[in-house]
């Protein structure tokens, strides 16, 4: 305790037990949880909140904060209490309410629930990977900034069990933690050499050691304490070694899961079950606490760690500088690209590079990058940025993930939640099936990270099926909390890019390969395109159209030539482009009405992709035309005409759907 962070005094010593005890007593009033982790790691968190970290309690978001990302998200009641010691607004009443419904301490850590989280983890390798982004961010910002808003490097703390080395994802994301010099970065394995299986040597051979050494990261080892703790004094001097490294650095933790527990210590139920009632009276006496007493908690002893870690804050330079509080650009942003030319033929991924050209020239902060893909989803290795450790030269904000999908949208996530920056990430649109993992916490986070896919259909040609997209765009359209948009042209991607920098929410952009008519917009679709679906075309005058065809993407021309081959049948037809299921849903019923029209109206849908989820637009009586198999490897324009994504296909369907409706039994 006070200005002597590296040392442990009784008082240090008090607060861990006293911390340790009352985990076991919400663990054991809640029924479940994770103990082990919980009981061996408590040490660790209080001595990065307690000792080693700078942080403000009163001001979670303070700027000049060291940061800490569980990427073992099973430790979150550890974090939880040491947050409540430090001071941040976590009541014993939310401790006692941990893993229940509307509490602020759910089972994992979520981003934006609970004061003093910095990222939403959980599935392992998750955090490690983000936590290498929101470093990146910091190092980024520090060597790019004229007037930072800290006078200290800042430092991100990841704490990471077993589980998240086992990931492969946490090895693409070290790999470019090496790459980009982040001696920022300090993660603390913790080896304990159990996983819920079984002992490691069941499931594994990698010398974790020698692996993070041949990536060049500077790798410490810690033994555990003479009495099997883990030894704070050896953690403290490993923290302060790697903080002087030019490198990222790993501390490999010798620990025994679920110590002291007397008899299920170092065993694979620990883990994830409820210590008995006999083991927590056990438990309790080995940290010198009474069994019978619940929820106990040394005011004094607590004021002293809060007061010590507020005056550490206090007196730190960066308190009393002035702050660089960049605030993100919205109207500027929007106003840049208001200008942005397109071609009358082009492709939607070339249409939005010429806007995210347009936008890094007005904003320092447009941050992103390809998975080895660059050229392919049209984007830039210009102004990339530059790895190194000195910070007196500017560097770039383009990124080189190298063919790494999982962990470039988790590192993604991680820049993204600083909401100074504008993230994107790119690859194939098949490819998203690698980075689903990380798009969900995008959404759950509520991060504003911006997918780019590119290939977006069969039209990829003689690639064949394994690079071709069928049941892609459905699974992304499950995801809750994040939009897909599928833009029909470059006019249109305008649009949705002004919303898009207005929302700052996570969103997927679907961009085609191929040429497309850059369609003209009046001021009425201008004004539509952002509610996600709009009558981007309409055949002949009218005030209740025959048929209604609604398409996203490349396929809103075919739509459109079909409608015009329609007109000399005199069926009036009007061509909806559903660029986004999700935005389109959020309108009025009395609009989604005005561009579908009722139940009884015929529709079809047109989409180079899985007909799933298109009957909640063509209703019962419609016919959904799409790709319900793999794709092959050809021409792509033939495969689309094979695959029926064609105008005479589509004339051919509607003329046969009008007709059964004419009949009066539409099937």
């Amino acid at each position: 305790m006070g200005d002597d962070c590296s040392t442990i005094n009784e008082i240090d010593e008090a607060i861990i037990a006293e911390t340790r005890v009352l985990a076991l007593d919400i663990l054991d009033k809640i029924g479940s949880g994770h103990p082990g982790a919980t009981l061996s790691l408590m040490p660790l968190v209080y001595l990065l909140y307690s000792k080693v970290m700078l942080h403000d309690p009163s001001n979670p978001q303070w700027p000049c904060r060291d940061k800490l990302i569980l990427s073992c998200g099973h430790l979150s009641l550890a974090q939880y209490i040491q947050l409540h010691y430090s001071g941040y607004k976590i009541s014993l009443e939310d401790l006692k309410s941990f893993r229940t419904i509307g509490s602020i301490t759910p089972g994992h850590p979520e981003f934006g629930k609970t004061p003093g989280i910095e990222a939403t983890t959980g599935p392992l390798g998750q955090g490690f990977a983000t936590a290498v982004g929101i470093a990146l961010s910091d190092a980024i910002h520090e060597k790019n900034s004229d007037i930072h808003d800290c006078s200290r490097q800042k430092q991100v703390f990841v704490i990471a069990s077993d589980g998240d080395i086992h990931e492969g994802i946490t090895y693409e994301a070290a790999n470019l933690a090496s790459l980009y010099d982040l001696r920022n970065l300090t993660i603390i394995y913790d080896s304990n050499g159990i996983t819920i299986d079984g002992p490691t040597s069941f499931n594994s051979v990698i010398d974790v050691e020698s692996y993070f050494r041949s990536m060049n990261w500077h790798v410490q080892k810690v033994s555990k304490g003479k009495n099997g703790d883990l030894n704070s004094t050896a953690v403290l001097e490993a923290i302060k070694n790697a903080k002087t490294s030019e490198r990222p650095s790993l501390i490999i933790l010798e620990t025994i899961i679920g110590w002291p527990a007397p008899n299920w210590q170092n065993s694979a139920k620990i883990h994830g079950n409820v210590l008995s009632a006999e083991e927590l009276a056990l438990t309790k006496l080995a940290l010198r606490a009474d069994p019978t007493e619940k929820y106990y908690i040394n005011m004094n002893r607590l004021e002293l760690n809060v007061t010590s870690i507020k005056l550490r804050a206090d007196s730190h330079q960066c308190k009393t500088r002035i702050m660089n509080q960049i605030e993100f650009p919205v109207v500027q942003l929007q106003k840049s690209i208001t200008d942005v030319e397109f071609p009358e033929l082009i492709s939607t991924r070339k249409a939005n590079a010429q806007i995210i050209d347009t936008l890094q020239k007005d904003y320092q902060w447009v941050i992103g990058g390809s998975a080895d893909l660059t050229e392919s989803n049209s984007l830039s290795l210009d102004n990339t940025f530059k790895s190194g450790t000195t910070t007196d030269s500017k560097s770039g904000s383009n990124l080189i993930f190298g063919v790494r999908e999982h962990a470039m949208s988790a590192i993604s996530n991680g820049i993204a939640t600083n909401l100074k920056n504008l993230v994107f990430c790119a690859t194939y649109l098949v490819f998203s099936d690698y980075q689903k993992p990380s798009i969900r916490l995008s959404a759950l986070m509520d991060i504003p990270t911006i997918f780019f896919w590119t290939h977006d259909s069969v039209a990829i040609g003689a690639d064949g099926p394994t690079h071709q997209p069928i049941d892609q765009l459905a699974m992304l359209r499950a995801i809750p909390n994040f939009a897909v948009i599928r833009p029909s042209s470059a006019n249109e991607l305008k649009v949705i890019w002004k919303k898009i920098l207005k929302d700052r929410k996570p969103v997927g952009l679907v961009l085609s390969r191929q040429d497309l008519p850059n369609l003209e917009l009046t001021n009425s679709s201008i004004e539509n395109v952002t509610k996600g679906g709009y009558s981007v075309f309409e055949n002949l005058p009218f005030e209740t159209p025959d048929l209604v065809l609604i398409a996203t993407g490349s396929e809103v021309s075919v739509a459109i030539e079909a409608s015009k081959e329609l007109a000399k049948e005199e069926i009036r037809t009007r061509v909806v482009s559903m660029l986004s299921f999700e935005w389109f849903r959020m309108q009025s019923p009395d609009y989604q009405l005005s561009i579908l029209g009722p139940e009884s109206l015929p529709k079809i849908s047109l989409e180079a992709g899985s007909t799933f989820g298109w009957s909640e637009f063509t209703g019962r009586t419609g016919i959904s035309i799409g790709i319900d198999s793999f794709g092959e490897s050809g021409d792509g324009s033939e495969l689309l005409k094979k695959f029926g994504i064609s105008a005479g296909n589509v004339l051919e369907k509607s003329l046969s759907l009008i007709a059964q409706f004419a009949k009066g039994n539409p099937e």
